[in-house]
């Protein structure tokens, strides 16, 4: 009875032991995990914790501890994207949300045209009777340069590349694209 009482006992030493060295090892990708020990009578009688009401303990700092975000729905379009000699569009297939998939890509182009000295945001108004598309630019405050500023080679790789991928991707049946700054037309 007495050995049995102290391999037990000894056991849950070294668990606690472990535990507690492996709480100054953990890292920020590591969740904290509570260990429920059964606790001893001299009588050699194991009791249990109580864990009716289970408590969850979490490193707080551990991103993988939120809800993670369901993946949502993708749909391959076309972005065309102007050749070095600035003559010929070439199409790199990309993967956008399904549900704003225009906005997204008409963002993930701007996005490869913002530099450091110029800055652009947008706003995309879709009229599917005309099957038009109008895209109001929006330059930011903090950027160097201006739309004019833009040499012939940027405005085509700008609104070359927008227009021609929108107008070639199928599943938004847009057959004309305009632009406009701030609401005004932009003539190019």
């Amino acid at each position: 009875m007495n050995s049995s009482f102290e391999y037990l006992t000894n056991f849950a030493v070294i668990l606690i032991i472990l535990a507690l060295s492996s709480c100054g090892a953990a890292t920020p990708d590591t969740k904290k995990i509570e260990i429920l020990l059964p606790t001893f009578s001299p009588t050699s009688t194991a009791t249990f914790p109580n864990t009716s009401t289970p408590e969850k303990v979490v490193n707080e700092s551990d991103a993988s501890s939120l809800p993670i975000p369901l993946p949502t729905r993708t749909v391959t379009v076309n972005i065309y994207q102007i050749d070095t000699q600035c003559e010929n569009f070439m199409a790199m297939p990309v993967a956008v949300p399904a549900d704003d998939s225009l906005e997204a890509t008409v963002g993930q182009i701007l996005e490869w045209q913002d530099t450091k000295d110029f800055s652009v945001g947008f706003r995309v108004v879709v009229d599917r009777d005309l099957h038009l598309a109008t895209i109001d630019l929006r330059v930011s405050p903090n950027s160097r340069r201006l739309l004019t500023s833009l040499s012939s080679c940027e405005q085509i790789a700008l609104f070359g590349s927008l227009k021609k991928t929108i107008t070639s991707n199928n599943i938004w049946n847009i057959k004309e694209v305009r632009f406009t700054e701030l609401g005004e037309q932009i003539w190019l």
